[in-house]
């Protein structure tokens, strides 16, 4: 995969499409590491667009970004959240000066988000509101140096909570392309069993 320095969105989602088949990368390997938590904090984070079952939350500290998820493209600003939920298709390209904390739940930890959400979805992927920035990234530091799974169980659903919070669960009825999207995912998954 080739990282290209541009502000096109476009440009980064062909440039970072598997090359054969034309889709986003399923990260196979994540699957296999379902207990491992990841926060690559403080740091330039960049990815090309991916899939995988684990939560991606980004947290941007400084500059500017842009993130896309599910073919929405955000250009975030200091304590702004960008959230992959389950198997959303989502992406991001460091931008010069840019740093920001990248966390990582396995689903090994989300049953209680999951059954909190009762197979709806997030409202929304972007959480522009700072005072959510402000509640999460305390957390996310502790989560960092913790070792305990107890604690680590309540830090994670501690952020969950702020975070459907903001951005809240829809129920609405499933779309053609959301369908399509999920069929698409599923064969992804056993594909790569």
């Amino acid at each position: 995969m080739e990282i290209i320095d541009t502000n096109s969105t476009e440009k980064i989602t062909k440039t970072f499409l598997h090359r054969k088949t034309n889709i986003p990368m399923f990260e196979h390997h994540r699957e296999i590491q379902n207990t491992k938590i990841e926060v690559m904090a403080d740091r330039e984070n960049s990815c090309c667009p991916h899939i995988h079952s684990h939560v991606e939350i980004f947290f941007l500290h400084k500059g500017t970004q842009v993130v896309t998820v599910n073919d929405e493209s955000v250009t975030l600003k200091p304590k702004q959240i960008a959230i992959s939920d389950s198997y959303d298709v989502h992406a991001y390209l460091a931008t010069p000066g840019s740093f920001s904390t990248v966390l990582i739940i396995p689903t090994l930890y989300l049953l209680d988000y999951f059954m909190y959400k009762q197979l709806g979805r997030l409202g929304g992927h972007f959480i522009l509101d700072e005072s959510v920035y402000e509640l999460c990234i305390p957390l996310v530091r502790e989560l960092a140096n913790t070792h305990s799974p107890l604690l680590q169980k309540g830090y994670i659903n501690t952020i969950l909570g702020h975070i459907t919070h903001s951005c809240k669960i829809t129920h609405e009825s499933k779309t053609k392309k959301q369908t399509d999207v999920e069929f698409v995912r599923g064969i992804l998954e056993y594909v790569h069993v």
